[in-house]
Order: structure tokens, then C-alpha cells, then sequence
């Protein structure tokens, strides 16, 4: 039997089941003294060519061999020498006990335990080996050489505390490493690992990553954790060390306040209520960091790969966000200008700012403001409360260990405004503005805090909601939703390929047809960004590695394969009319999914003048429809109707799909068409969708979502659409494959959409 380490393969192999403490990582030589019972696991890993799995133990209680007592991630080792030895027991003046065994394991590569059997009384696993990856793309592994240069510039600079044997580590930076050599990174970053100061469930994430650039990221981190720790934090018995809280770089009235409440402590009786309050207000005195900072990695070059590999698309977004880096390389500072990421959930705005963080080489932590209806939340509670603590600008800057991280406020738009404990919207205005968050005061410290090295980034879903004068404080970066095009791109690209590494699957063993992505974007997701998208692949991939273990065969998913795998369609897109008719208009609709079109019916019948609405639409929407008809019925003559329509007849106006709520101005063009078709009995282009606020002198002005409106129009199998003469300008934003297949007209007044829409 031949293990290659480079591909997945399913085995099965001899159990050696280790304490959890124990844990090794790949490329490795793991020497232990077994006792004589293991004699019929020796034997067993002698008759498949010495291979074995290396499962560790999850608890301390007698060994159950049972899949859930054991981590989830093992070790494939190969027996590479063996001999017997006497084994003492713990107690010397006892007899040697009976014969042991001296092994010595080689450990190749990762493995997932699946199921464990007894076979001839020896426990065996069913298992999985999990390669790690390597992306062959060019970026990818430039990124990565970037990587293993910093992670070998932090190794050569750590400290006993984050590599207990640091000479071990150096060792280990040789030229082929420090020339790019793929196999000498890989093994480096395993060997970094094992000699690193980690806990037990660090070590397992870390076996969790699959691919190269994660594990070098986590290596860096941890490194970067440990030192900050080591130079910032106070530990319990450290407190009253006056020598180490001069190293912390607080401004003198600061740390003369600490000193003072480090005596006051210590006049304290120890198991007293006060003592416990003043030392906790130490330790969060000195746990926040006052001069700790990250060195800034100016490079624009990198910033810009960092967004392309990260994100597909939104060109506009990322060019602006190089702006705001370039101007904070030019200025040696952080810019003045606080971005705010606005669009539908799932379209990226946080990793965004994660990317951000990346490119600059800086600690990144995030506060969700939703729900958040307290000023304390913002500034903290004042001491003399129970359980009082700083607020969470000050909890995110310890956690942040530096004072100069990125800082997402995620979720702007969820913060309250109103509340009978103030106003946390206006506390925010002195977080961030930079003329006042150099002295930002939190009543629990008691004493300003400098936020001003911090570079604030705020996310909202409705700019609306955004209370006005924070609005005014931020440049809003608009990310739209995503096209198809856009989603088929950024699976085919990223999620697919995220998802095989995920489920233990490479490119050999399945394979995602186009038209079953096309089939999954339009019929099983409804969304503006890409989350469902990705559950749903991940959906796929976990049916198929069920599949796949049971066969061994390549999966194939074709587009024909999605209801067995996924069940009956989700959602149905909107379908234009194929035959023109009398009174109903097709109108191009945004929603927080993206685009889609919208038929708008009318029809009247005897009755007193009334205006019927129906189809539940929103009060802006109502208003429309009212203006709409009044526009006609000023222009009666003009469209040649009869007067006495408006006085002996009902007018009824609905929009199919009752269920859902519709709302917004930009419908009025529409329902001003569909209005005159059904009152002079003229039909309607059917090819033809139409978008456009309608004023009361029938001029059609601007609206939003051009982009995803004509999508959905493409897609939908209308032919022409009728756009407002002011967004000319958005016209560039619509995809290239999507303007060849339209005919784009732009009006400014009603009476140009009637020479367009009407047969």
C-alpha cells in the first residue's frame, strides 16, 4: 500500500490513540513507549506496511475507541522503527515490569476520522487523508511567498514566550525557505507549530486549515498575539509591579492614577467587595494598550491584490478603498474621511474591511451596534454601578491589543436614536470624529483615551436608517448586489473551491457543471450577495462526499442532478408577457435581491370615481398611483379619453404577488402607462420594461438600481427598456453581455415613453 499525500484517499488503518495533550502536527518524527498490550496494534501496523492512524483522545476517562471520544481530525503516521525495552513502573522499588515497545512514527499528513470497527480485536478507523491545498494561481502564490517571508522575520524575533526553544525554530530558516521552495514552506509552517506555545485547542485548529496561506496567517497571529500579550497585559500577580506598568507607556496622569489605586488595593482587606471593584479597575486600566501599534505595511501593489483575490467585482468599491489607503501612505496617517459600506446583507461590506485590515498589516476587530439602545454601551457604565465595565469602543480596543486596529462598526443603520438612557448615536459622533476622538472619555476609565491612530469603518444595510448627523460624518461607499453573472464568477472562482477544501474533496473527485451554477443562482437563491449561494454548494458537497465514500467514484453535478440533491425549485423568477395586452405594463423593480420585474394591471368598470389599490403596496407607491391619475385626467383630451370615465367609473390598479410589500417612487412611469392603455384601449409592447419617478407635469425623473433593473430585464426576455434621461450616466454600470442584448431608451417626459411602449 502507497499513501500519497497530495491527494485525498480513504483507508483503513490501525487505531494509536493518544491523550489530546499530546498532539503533533504533519512532517514530524513522534517516538513513544508503548506497553505490551499494544503488541496486536504493532502487528496489526506491520501488515499494511507499517501505516497507522493517530487519533487523539478527547477526555481522560477510560478510552471508549468510539468516533465521538475522539477529536475529529487525526494524524496518518508511518512506523519507522521499533524495538523492545523494559519498561519500570512509577514506583522504583518495584520489579521491572513485563516487555514494552520503543516506536518511532513518521507523521505524513492529515485525516478525518469517519467510523471505528473491531477487526481481529484490533480497533481500526475508517479514514479520510486531507491533503493540504495549494492554489496554482499566480497571485495566490505571491501572496503566500509574502506570507512566509513575514511569518520568518516574526520567528526570528520572537521571544522565549511564544517558542520555548527558539534556537529550534531558526533552525529551520534555511535558503530554499527563504527562496520560495513550496515543500520547505509547508513543512516550515508544521515545524512552527509544533515548537509554538499553544494550547490544546489551538493546536487542533490549526490541523483544522487546509490551505497554506491559513496556516501561515494563524502562525503570524498567534505570534503577534503572544508578543502584545507579553508586553501589554498585567497578569493577576502582576498588578501591583509598578516596573511593569511604566513599560506601558500610559500618559503620565494616567499612570499616576495607577499607582495611586495600587496603594489604595493595598490597604485594602483583601476578600472586601471594594477590593475586588478597584482591582478589576486596574486590570482594565492596564490591559487596553496605550502604545502598543502594528507597523503599517505601505504597499499599495499588495492592497490591490489583496481586494482582487478576495473579492469579484465591485471595481468602484475597491478603486475608492485604494484611494483611502493611498492617501493614508501619502499622509503617514489615517485619513479624515470615515467610510461607510452600504448595501444588502451578504455582499461583502465586512469582509471588506477585513480586507482592509489585511492590506495594511493591522489588528482587526468589529462592533455590532444592532440593538443597541444604551449611551453606556458606547461610553461605558459609571463605577459606582454594579457590574459596571467600559463600554465597547474600550472592550474592542483591548481585544484589538493595539492602538491602531481597524474597527468595524457593523450595522450603523440598527443603531437607536431615542432612549431613556441617551442617545448612543450621538455618543458615536465623538468616536468618530477626528477633531474630538484624541480626548474620548469613557466613564468608566474616568480618563481620555486616545482613539485618534484608530481607522474606523462603519457598514449599514439602509442609509435611511442612519440617524443624519452621523450620516454627515461618513462618505458612503454604495456595494450593490451582486448580478448573476457576478455570482456565477465568484462560485465558479472562490466558493466551489472553498467548499471541496472544506469537505475533504479535491477537483479529481467532483466537478461543478456551469449550467447546474446558473440553475442554483436562479432557482434556489434569492438574495442580493452570496450567502445562501455558498450553504447551498455546501450542501452539494456534503451529499456528494456521503456518495463519493460509498462508490469512490467522480461526482458530476449537472444541473439535472439539483432536485435529488436539493429538492424542487425555490424560486421562480418573473417571466415578461408573450403577447402584448390591454393594460398591463411591465415595470423594472429593485428589491434587496437584486432586480426583478413587475406587472402593474389596471382596469375600470362602473362605479363612483373611486381609485382601487391592491397587491400591498407601500404608501410612496400609493402616492404615485394618485399622481399618475391625476396627470392623466389633466391631460384627458391630449390621450383622447372621455371626462365622464373619471366620474362613472372605478379605477382598479394591482400588482400580482399580493404577499409581498412593494414600495418606492420609481414605478410611476409604469403605472401611469398601464393607466392610459386600459382607459384608450391600447396595448402595450410586451418586449418592453419600463423604470422612472412621474411628476405631476408628467417629467420622469431619476432613480436607483439601473444596473440590477436591466439584469433582471435581460434575463426576464424583454428586449427594450425605457430608463429616466438622468441616469444616462449609469448606464456604464450595466455588464457588456447585458447592453448587447437591450435596446436602452432614455426620456424625460411621459409623452416619449408613449412613442416607445405602445404598439
Amino acid at each position: 500500500m502507497k499513501i500519497d499525500t497530495t491527494k485525498p484517499q480513504t483507508l483503513v488503518l490501525p487505531i494509536l490513540s493518544l491523550l489530546g495533550d499530546s498532539v503533533t502536527f504533519p512532517n514530524s518524527e513522534l517516538q513513544l513507549n508503548l506497553s505490551k498490550e499494544h503488541h496486536a496494534v504493532i502487528e496489526a501496523i506491520k501488515k499494511v506496511d507499517n501505516y497507522v492512524l493517530i487519533a487523539f483522545y478527547t477526555g481522560s476517562d477510560p478510552i471508549s475507541y468510539e468516533v465521538n471520544t475522539f477529536y475529529e481530525i487525526g494524524l496518518i503516521g508511518r512506523l519507522i522503527k521499533c524495538s523492545k525495552i523494559q519498561l519500570h513502573s512509577d514506583d522504583s522499588s518495584q520489579s521491572i515490569e513485563d516487555d514494552g515497545y520503543r516506536v518511532t512514527i513518521e507523521t505524513l499528513t492529515r485525516a478525518e476520522i469517519y467510523e471505528t470497527a473491531i477487526r481481529d480485536s484490533i480497533y481500526m478507523a475508517k479514514t479520510m487523508t486531507l491533503p493540504y491545498q495549494l492554489n496554482t494561481d499566480k497571485l495566490y502564490i505571491g501572496m503566500v511567498n509574502q506570507m512566509n517571508a513575514s511569518l520568518i522575520k516574526k520567528t526570528r524575533k520572537a521571544s522565549i514566550s511564544v517558542f520555548p526553544e527558539p534556537e529550534k525554530v531558526k533552525w529551520l530558516i534555511t535558503p530554499r525557505l527563504e527562496s520560495n521552495c513550496f515543500p520547505e514552506i509547508f513543512v516550515f509552517a508544521d515545524k512552527v507549530a509544533s515548537y509554538m506555545r499553544m494550547s490544546i485547542e489551538q493546536k487542533f485548529e490549526y490541523l483544522s486549515l487546509s490551505g497554506i496561506d491559513e496556516r501561515l496567517s494563524y502562525l503570524s497571529k498567534k505570534i503577534d498575539e503572544i508578543g502584545l500579550t507579553e508586553k501589554s497585559a498585567i497578569t493577576e500577580k502582576d498588578v501591583g509591579n509598578l516596573e511593569l506598568i511604566k513599560q506601558l507607556g500610559m500618559p503620565e496622569k494616567v499612570e499616576q492614577k495607577v499607582i495611586k489605586e495600587i496603594n489604595h488595593l493595598a490597604e485594602l482587606p483583601s476578600d472586601s467587595n471594594e477590593h475586588s471593584k478597584l482591582r478589576t479597575y486596574i486590570k482594565w486600566l492596564t490591559d487596553i494598550p496605550w502604545k502598543n501599534e502594528t507597523e503599517d505595511r505601505d504597499d499599495l501593489d499588495f492592497a490591490s491584490e489583496t481586494l482582487d483575490s478576495e473579492h469579484y467585482g465591485l471595481e468602484k468599491v475597491k478603486t475608492r478603498i485604494l484611494e483611502h489607503i493611498a492617501v493614508k501612505i501619502m499622509c503617514k496617517k489615517n485619513p479624515s474621511t470615515i467610510i461607510c459600506l452600504s448595501g444588502p446583507p451578504g455582499v461583502g461590506k465586512t469582509t471588506l474591511a477585513k480586507s482592509i485590515a489585511t492590506a495594511l498589516g493591522r489588528n482587526f476587530v468589529k462592533f455590532s451596534l444592532g440593538g443597541v439602545r444604551d449611551e453606556a454601551d458606547i461610553r461605558g457604565f459609571q463605577r459606582t454601578y454594579v457590574s459596571s465595565a467600559p463600554g465597547r469602543i474600550i472592550q474592542g480596543m483591548k481585544q484589538a491589543k493595539t492602538i491602531n486596529p481597524v474597527f468595524l462598526l457593523d450595522e450603523i443603520d440598527k443603531l437607536s436614536t431615542h432612549h431613556h438612557r441617551g442617545n448612543p448615536a450621538a455618543a458615536l459622533l465623538e468616536v468618530l470624529d477626528p477633531a474630538q476622538n484624541k480626548h474620548f472619555r469613557d466613564h468608566y476609565l474616568e480618563e481620555e483615551y486616545d482613539l485618534s491612530n484608530v481607522m474606523f469603518i462603519a457598514t449599514a444595510n439602509v442609509l435611511e436608517d442612519i440617524p443624519e448627523p452621523l450620516r454627515d460624518r461618513m462618505e458612503v461607499i454604495t456595494v450593490s448586489s451582486y448580478t448573476e453573472v457576478e455570482k456565477f464568477e465568484i462560485a465558479k472562482k472562490h466558493l466551489i473551491k472553498k467548499q471541496i477544501e472544506e469537505h475533504g474533496l479535491n477537483e479529481e473527485q467532483i466537478i461543478f457543471e456551469d449550467e447546474a451554477i446558473k440553475a442554483m443562482i436562479q432557482y434556489y437563491t434569492l438574495e442580493a450577495g452570496v450567502r445562501e449561494l455558498n450553504r447551498t454548494i455546501s450542501t452539494i458537497c456534503r451529499k456528494s462526499v456521503v456518495t463519493f465514500l460509498d462508490s469512490q467514484e467522480k461526482q458530476i453535478i449537472t444541473k439535472e442532478q439539483l432536485v435529488p440533491l436539493l429538492g424542487k425549485h425555490k424560486f421562480e423568477h418573473t417571466i415578461a408577457n408573450r403577447e402584448s395586452r390591454v393594460g398591463v405594463a411591465t415595470g423594472l423593480a429593485y428589491t434587496s435581491f437584486g432586480g426583478d420585474i413587475l406587472m402593474i394591471e389596471v382596469s375600470y368598470f362602473k362605479g363612483s370615481g373611486e381609485l382601487i389599490l391592491t397587491g400591498k403596496l407601500g404608501d410612496v407607491m400609493k402616492e404615485s398611483a394618485k399622481i399618475a391619475l391625476s396627470y392623466v385626467r389633466n391631460r384627458a383630451k391630449d390621450f383622447g379619453v372621455d371626462e365622464k370615465i373619471f366620474k362613472n367609473n372605478d379605477i382598479h390598479i394591482h400588482v400580482p404577488d399580493g404577499a409581498t410589500p412593494k414600495d418606492g417612487p420609481s414605478a410611476g412611469t409604469t403605472l401611469i402607462t398601464a393607466i392610459v392603455s386600459a382607459l384608450t384601449n391600447r396595448k402595450i409592447r410586451p418586449d418592453v420594461g419600463m423604470t422612472g419617478e412621474l411628476t405631476l407635469q408628467g417629467l420622469i425623473k431619476e432613480v436607483g438600481g439601473i444596473k440590477e433593473k436591466a439584469i433582471s430585464a435581460h434575463r426576464s426576455g424583454l428586449t427594450t427598456i425605457i430608463i429616466p434621461k438622468e441616469n444616462e450616466k449609469d448606464i456604464d454600470d450595466i455588464p457588456q453581455t447585458v447592453q448587447e442584448n437591450l435596446t436602452i431608451m432614455t426620456v424625460s417626459e411621459f409623452d416619449e415613453v408613449l412613442e416607445i411602449a405602445f404598439e
